[in-house]
């Protein structure tokens, strides 16, 4: 429609885990689990939208904000070469790297970022020694869609300093959130960025509405000059912020795609003073997020968005719905089998049942 708007489609993955092989989705029904297609079904839907989009004459952004291939026997087998491989072969824009992108240690992360051939961004990554941004990464990035420049941030929770081996992070520091987005969001607002967009590895909270009295009852607790409460959101008990603390201590970003907490908000979270849009999905693999943001040409900034389909912003990736992309699908298969056939090797036999507990 000719209504002086210009639709970005924004295509998003947060924790990842390493789950692109085709799997059950047992956490929907552990009886008759339906099956989830995993990256083909997500290229299926990727390619879906960019053809569309490329037709109604739209723009579409595909970006990840951490935690990508620790956790399958896919992922950890391949020390997340596989995950990369799909991502190059479909086409990201960047990635944001997360806290369990270090758990196979840096040099593995570092390795993993230059096979990319997308850029990574974590403005907030840094050698102890020099002070830098590590120079696998970018502190931010400026896009240009449609005429309309966006300027990335990224930032990796500084909880990662608690939640991995101090081996696999030797050298590096993951400095506070707050001061490193207005450090960069004033450079980019500088060179002449229209909309701030910071991709971030730290989400938001479990419960929304304990999320946000924690915000209400900041300022009291801070007057006593102490920290700001328990953060609920986060899984480290670091004291770091969750994503709507930050946004509403963080005015001048337009839209934050979070991850970290596995949380999936159907519709954005919208901070009531600075009026970030805030998104995020579950993780694993079972869905990918895609939100309309709606964007005023004259004025350059972001006026709405619109729900990708009747219920939000999160697509499950159901195999029925969604058939596997044959490419993607025989680019994975390799790695899947051999992962597979790793998993199957006997290394021991348990005399009694061997619970979790």
């Amino acid at each position: 429609p000719d209504d002086g708007l210009l639709r970005v489609h924004l295509l998003w993955t947060n924790d990842l885990h390493g789950h692109i092989a085709p799997e059950a989705a047992s956490f929907m029904n552990p009886e008759f689990p339906p099956p989830l297609g995993g990256a083909a079904s997500a290229a299926r839907y990727i390619r879906r939208v960019r053809d569309e989009a490329a037709a109604a004459g739209e723009e579409v952004l595909l970006v990840d904000v951490g935690d990508m291939f620790q956790g399958t026997p896919i992922g950890n087998e391949t020390e997340g070469e596989a995950v990369i491989d799909y991502f190059n072969a479909i086409g990201y824009d960047f990635a944001v790297p997360g806290n369990h992108d270090f758990d196979f240690g840096r040099d593995v992360a570092e390795a993993r970022a230059r096979q990319s051939n997308f850029p990574w961004v974590a403005s907030n990554l840094v050698e102890i020694e020099t002070g830098l941004v590590v120079d696998w990464c970018v502190p931010t990035l400026m896009l240009e869609v449609a005429g309309v420049k966006v300027g990335v941030i990224g930032i990796i929770t500084p909880g990662t300093k608690q939640m991995s081996f101090p081996e696999n992070i030797e050298g590096l520091d993951f400095l506070p959130m707050a001061p490193s987005i207005e450090k960069y969001r004033d450079q980019l607002l500088a060179q002449g960025a229209d909309i701030i967009f910071l991709g971030i590895h730290e989400g938001l909270p479990y419960d929304p509405q304990e999320g946000w009295k924690r915000i209400a009852g900041a300022e009291a607790t801070e007057a006593e000059g102490e920290q700001q409460g328990p953060h609920g959101a986060n899984y480290s008990g670091s004291g770091v912020p969750n994503l709507m603390e930050l946004m509403n201590q963080v005015p001048g970003v337009d839209l934050a795609v979070g991850g970290h907490t596995h949380r999936g908000y159907q519709e954005p979270w919208i901070d009531p003073v600075n009026h970030t849009l805030c998104f995020e999905t579950y993780g694993n693999g079972s869905s990918i997020g895609h939100v309309v943001l709606l964007i005023d040409r004259a004025s350059k900034q972001i006026v709405g968005w619109e729900p990708s389909h009747d219920r939000g912003t999160i697509v499950t990736l159901f195999e029925d719905e969604l058939w596997p992309d044959q490419q993607i699908t025989e680019l994975i298969r390799p790695y899947h089998e051999q992962a597979e056939k790793e998993m199957a090797r006997v290394v021991g036999e348990a005399a009694v049942p061997l619970t979790r507990g």
